[in-house]
């Protein structure tokens, strides 16, 4: 067992194991962390989520230049009440800074947010179809982090 940068304590298994298979070991496990640190109470598998950047969304809707959370936070119900099948575990976020965005909200009708999404076969179908938000059809594409501290796997040899 070993405690992760963030501080969560984390168990490895053999090349061959899953999260999954562990599980059906779950009591056992918990016991035996429980003897290292007597403050874990549970254990999950680890999730990976994907973002997708989801382009043309209403800034009339959903983004008034005055910080007005509320407005934002109609995005997340629209989209739950549009699609309740997609597993949003966070809340969406604009993919510009709030400076840019006030200035674009001048000009412009629309613009792109990030949505996170637990499952894969939700990131391929908005990807390929989009979303229908409050009457407008959204494209939507894989959100790729860029920057210094983006991971690229296919750089690091």
């Amino acid at each position: 067992m070993d405690i992760n940068e963030k501080g969560t304590a984390t168990i490895r298994l053999g090349p061959q194991a899953t999260g999954y298979m562990a599980m059906k070991y779950k009591e056992k496990i918990l016991q035996a962390a429980s003897k290292v640190d007597e403050a874990i109470m549970g254990i999950q598998v680890n999730e990976t989520w994907s973002r997708v950047k989801l382009h043309g969304v209403n800034l009339e809707r959903y983004h008034q230049p005055i910080e007005q959370a509320e407005d934002f936070m109609k995005l997340p119900d629209d989209i739950k009440n549009a699609y309740p099948m997609i597993d949003m575990p966070s809340n969406p976020n604009w993919l510009l800074r709030p400076e840019k965005l006030r200035k674009r909200s001048r000009s412009a009708a629309h613009s792109s947010v990030i949505i996170t999404l637990r499952s894969k076969k939700d990131v391929e179908e908005i990807c390929r179809k989009g979303l229908w938000i409050y009457g407008k059809h959204c494209t939507a594409d894989k959100f790729l982090p860029a920057g210094p501290d983006a991971f690229w796997g296919a750089c690091s040899g």
